[in-house]
């Protein structure tokens, strides 16, 4: 049956067509995608869900084109009108409402206007005509509300709405006043949507009384006086003027008085001045934030110099982000001034950050002379955080370096850390004089910088100066910037060689022993054999860093040496330090258990003098899930006071290879259990 009426439709639209259409393209003007148009239609209408949705597609790529061709539109117009018919599926008619809202117009208006009468369908048709041309579509809606009620008016009168026609004032203001609420209350929003001189006078002389729709009312003026003051219109000013009566809600006026300040720009700083002095404190944010977009040449001066002075402190921090946004001289000398004269250190605060954010070269000077006058520390963390903040350039590396060369301690070392994020050749070379200096606290704070900041090619001159501190409480202050600073460099081999070259040629033995202590960083069989040979350094703080390298080595390769140490009987300190190295190496290899690891364990395991060296093996060892790992746990059974520790390593164990290796566990579970 479906076949037949599919057929049938293709009769009716071969036969409707008339015999020129039907010649090839450019006879009657029209393409081969033209002319199949009426056939995808036809498809369309017959569609039910689950078909194919070829056809939709193809007229689709039809609409695409009609952007450039105007014939097409027309074509298209009149031929997606016929989809709204009621034998068409609902999918069908829902594709055809939301295309001709992109290309609708008068060939398909009869066929749309005939579903606003029916609640079942007036959607589709508001749907479509919302981006109708002007006109005969308006008419249309308005002759629609006549013979609606209820969703359909409503859906009808919000679609006016949407459509801003002017011609639907008189029946919207009608509405206001209709018995169903629903009504009555589309037909308000909609007139503030309208938002016209006339739509302005209808809303101001509406009923009142019903609070819920004098709410709504209220909004819908706001939205009126918003759009005239979007179009310049002059009634914009009465309309939000009048919006600012102490019996409108507050966040009307809010919105009201900032439209206002914007729309009147030659009145908006007396309005600002009296929104100041007045008692509204809600509205004094809006006012203050417009301050940014006034256009009068003098505003900063006048409300930065004259105005900002007199405000409450948080008030001042209003104004001074107006001011920043400004970033005119008057503005900035404004800020400025309120940096340095401010007895509250929210407004410095909040200056010093305006600062930071317009971020002038010049203002490294009062933000320096700030950073001196406080005693502040979250002050002075914000200011040097501006310092950081100004644009990067010569110029303001220049301008800091002056300040820092001006300073005294502590802004020295202060205006020093805030070099972090700068890199010319002109700031390293200052960093490096710091180090150099006599202010331990500015040269740490250079140290701090260059740790973020060394280079390949800088990194053996930051070693040097580590090496050659004479002030030994720095040196070791400093250490963990300098470990930062080698872990900076990404290319080992240079780490490597930089450690090295700079031991060779150092021999103060402060400087030698933190050295030393860098080698784990390189982890090359170079630095490692130097590490080897520091352990029979003459000097003892030498030796020290020998050891703990060789402890915190990050690979298995020290292991020869750092099992020699804890042979030692010379220095018994350093066998706690090397069992706890080669007890981290061990365990780091964990995860396979091959016969070099089991090997080790049971070197540690025989090496260990006392129970706790042995517990800490045991704790290592049960990680190491394997048969032979296992035996080493099963024989620490027979040292009583490990007792807990051995159990605890092969229940881990054997946990661990149970499926792979029942007997060995069972075994080994027996013995535990004997051993009981």
């Amino acid at each position: 049956m479906k076949s037949r009426t599919f057929l049938g439709l293709l009769l009716l639209v071969a036969l409707a067509r008339p015999v020129a259409a039907q010649t090839e393209p450019g006879g009657a003007g029209e393409t081969v995608a033209e002319l199949s148009l009426p056939l995808h239609v036809a498809r369309a209408i017959t569609y039910q869900p689950g078909e194919s949705l070829e056809p939709f597609r193809a007229i689709e790529e039809l609409i695409r084109q009609s952007m450039t061709r105007p014939s097409l539109r027309k074509l298209l117009d009149h031929q997606l009108g016929k989809m709204l018919t009621p034998l068409a599926s609902e999918e069908t008619r829902l594709f055809a409402a939301r295309n001709l809202a992109i290309v609708g117009g008068d060939r398909s208006l009869p066929e749309v206007a005939r579903l606003l009468n029916d609640e079942a369908t007036v959607s589709l048709a508001c749907l479509a005509l919302s981006t109708y041309p002007r006109g005969a579509a308006d008419e249309a809606l308005r002759s629609a509300l006549a013979n609606t009620q209820g969703k359909a008016r409503v859906q009808i009168i919000n679609t006016l709405g949407d459509r801003r026609d002017p011609g639907s004032i008189k029946v919207l203001s009608d509405l206001a006043g209709d018995s169903d609420p629903a009504v009555a209350e589309a037909a308000v929003v909609a007139l503030g949507k309208i938002g016209n001189p006339q739509s302005r006078k209808a809303l101001d002389t509406l009923f009142q009384g019903d609070a819920h729709l004098e709410s709504v009312r209220t909004l819908a003026r706001l939205r009126t006086a918003l759009q005239l003051a979007d179009e310049g219109h002059r009634d914009a000013v009465p309309a939000l003027e009048a919006l600012l009566t102490p019996s409108t809600p507050i966040y009307v006026r809010r919105s009201a008085l900032a439209a206002l300040l914007k729309a009147d720009q030659k009145g908006a700083p007396m309005r600002i001045v009296e929104v100041l002095r007045g008692h509204e404190a809600a509205l004094k944010p809006v006012a203050i934030a417009a301050v940014r977009d006034l256009r009068a040449k003098d505003a900063s001066a006048n409300f930065g110099g004259t105005v900002l002075p007199q405000l409450p402190p948080e008030q001042q921090v209003w104004m001074i982000e107006s001011l920043a946004i400004r970033k005119d001289p008057a503005a900035c000398d404004a800020i400025i001034n309120a940096l340095a004269t401010s007895k509250d250190t929210n407004v410095r605060q909040s200056a010093a950050q305006a600062l930071g954010q317009i971020g002038e070269p010049t203002f490294a000077r009062p933000l320096a002379k700030a950073l001196a006058a406080t005693t502040n520390s979250d002050e002075a963390r914000v200011i040097v955080g501006s310092v950081a903040a100004l644009r990067e350039g010569k110029a303001t590396d220049q301008a800091v370096l002056a300040e820092i060369k001006a300073a005294e301690d502590p802004a020295r070392a202060l205006l020093v850390s805030s070099l972090a994020a700068r890199r010319s050749p002109e700031v390293i070379a200052a960093l490096f004089d710091e180090i150099d200096g006599s202010d331990a606290a500015s040269a740490k704070a250079a140290f701090r910088v260059m740790a973020k900041s060394v280079t390949s090619e800088t990194l053996f001159k930051l070693l040097t100066k580590y090496a050659r501190l004479r002030n030994e409480k720095l040196q070791s202050e400093v250490e963990t910037f300098i470990e930062q600073a080698v872990l900076t460099v990404d290319d080992p081999k240079v780490r490597s060689e930089s450690v090295r070259a700079v031991l060779a040629q150092t021999f103060q033995t402060p400087g030698r022993a933190g050295l030393v202590r860098l080698l784990p960083l390189c982890g090359d069989t170079h630095s490692l054999n130097v590490a080897k040979r520091c352990l029979h350094d003459p000097e003892k703080p030498v030796r020290d860093s020998a050891v703990s390298a060789l402890a915190e080595w990050p690979d298995a390769s020290a292991w020869d040496a750092l099992f020699g140490v804890q042979k030692l009987p010379r220095e018994p300190r350093y066998r706690g330090i090397a069992m706890r190295g080669l007890v981290r190496l061990v365990s780091e290899q964990n995860a396979k258990p091959d016969a070099v690891l089991v090997e080790r364990y049971r070197q540690l395991l025989e090496a260990a003098r006392d129970e706790n060296e042995r517990k800490l093996v045991l704790g290592a060892l049960g990680g190491a899930a394997s048969p032979e790992t296992l035996k080493l746990a099963v024989g620490a059974l027979n040292y009583p006071r490990v007792r807990a520790e051995a159990e605890a390593a092969i229940k881990r164990i054997s946990e661990a290879i149970k499926d792979k290796h029942p007997e060995e566990v069972k075994l080994a579970l027996d013995r535990l259990t004997r051993k009981r």
